[in-house]
């Protein structure tokens, strides 16, 4: 697959014979999610000096690093509105100093754009300015590749651009949870403690609550849902007081529906998880998903939107994904409810597949390919 994983043998023997090791530093670094320390633990494996840096470039500018690997930029530098402009050029002055010094530029895309974000277009020349600002680019899947493409060449008319953003862009997968978190509760005690009987049947989201994740469709559509011996768990930290008086509103009183919202520390969210039989992500978009991958490590079905990466994600035909363009997507999900709350054996089996899956999206093989990168950056 052109752009995929890079190559790694050779790299290894060369860094191998490096006299010191190479120096990588990830930036923004976000420890409350284990996507960044597993990677960087086994980049640390392979003999690479890898650190996490918050957010500031300045001191990567001293540090002289071999490489610099920027994740999640917009909102991290970008959201100062009245110092835009500024905040901007500043960054990009930035980016090409440390090239100027011989530091490789590599930026994992998690989003085309911010999910709140205010002024598409202005993001979508911030994306294009910044997928050419760096030596390397890093997406999750094909169906992200191909998005990335689209979003910097809409209407297809820049060969040139659109074959030099590809020669960039590398497919490497986001990496699984298996054993990233710890229960508090076990299955039986967590479903005692929600109040779930055994011979029901637990949809669960749990996460950040945010507008874009459509929770609030996810609670219309269940109590439209004809599915007996269901319950309803959504528990997570809502971004705003708008999102969480929408979903008060939404559940209204009906006593199937448990709404726990707040900090989600690892424990609760891992016991959750495993208390669940399903776990759904209504989400509008999504160019990846490390909360499809966080459900498939815990063996269970997905239920989601056949949109962006779900379909390649989750296996095309997968019990739970669902049609929503085109479609009153309310109505779909409470289908594609109905459907995963009958077929217990099918989700049983689907669970079961999904971690299968996962478990080929193992770090070690994730680490490799990244650092081979850094290499040929």
């Amino acid at each position: 697959m052109k752009g995929s994983l890079p190559a790694t043998e050779d790299a290894v023997r060369s860094r191998q014979a490096s006299p010191r090791p190479l120096r990588v530093v990830h930036t923004p670094f976000i420890a409350q999610n284990a996507y960044q320390p597993r990677l960087l633990e086994e980049l640390r494996n392979l003999g690479i000096d890898a650190r996490g840096a918050k957010r500031s470039i300045l001191p990567l500018l001293r540090r002289r690093a071999d490489a610099v690997h920027f994740h999640w930029i917009q909102h991290r530098w970008f959201g100062y509105r009245l110092a835009r402009g500024m905040v901007c050029e500043a960054f990009f002055a930035q980016l090409r100093a440390m090239r100027a010094q011989g530091t490789r530029l590599v930026w994992t895309i998690h989003n085309l754009v911010p999910h709140e974000c205010d002024d598409h277009d202005a993001e979508l020349r911030l994306f294009a300015r910044m997928c050419r600002s760096v030596d390397a680019c890093i997406v999750h899947s094909q169906h992200a590749r191909d998005a990335v493409i689209a979003a910097v060449d809409p209407q297809g008319r820049d060969e040139s651009l659109s074959a030099g953003l590809g020669a960039r862009l590398h497919v490497i997968p986001h990496g699984n949870y298996i054993g990233c978190y710890q229960p508090r509760l076990d299955r039986d005690a967590e479903r005692a403690r929600l109040g779930v009987s055994p011979d029901e049947t637990l949809f669960a989201f749990v996460g950040q609550i945010r507008e874009y994740k459509q929770v609030y469709t996810l609670i219309h559509a269940f109590r439209k849902a004809n599915a007996p011996r269901t319950k309803l768990l959504v528990c997570g930290r809502p971004k705003g007081d708008a999102v969480a008086r929408s979903l008060s509103e939404a559940r209204g009183d009906d006593p199937r529906i448990k709404i726990e919202l707040g900090f989600l520390p690892d424990d609760a969210l891992a016991s959750a998880l495993l208390a669940s039989d399903a776990v759904v992500l209504p989400y509008r978009d999504s160019l990846t998903s490390g909360a499809a991958l966080l459900a498939m490590s815990y063996g269970r079905t997905v239920v989601a939107p056949n949109i962006g990466c779900f379909g390649e994600l989750l296996g095309t035909g997968a019990l739970g994904l669902y049609a929503a363009e085109g479609a009153d997507s309310t109505e779909e999900l409470a289908r594609a409810l109905v459907e995963v709350a009958a077929r217990a054996d099918s989700r049983v089996a689907t669970g079961a597949a999904h971690l299968e899956r996962a478990r080929t999206f193992d770090w070690p093989t994730i680490a490799r390919a990244t650092a081979a990168l850094y290499e040929t950056a």
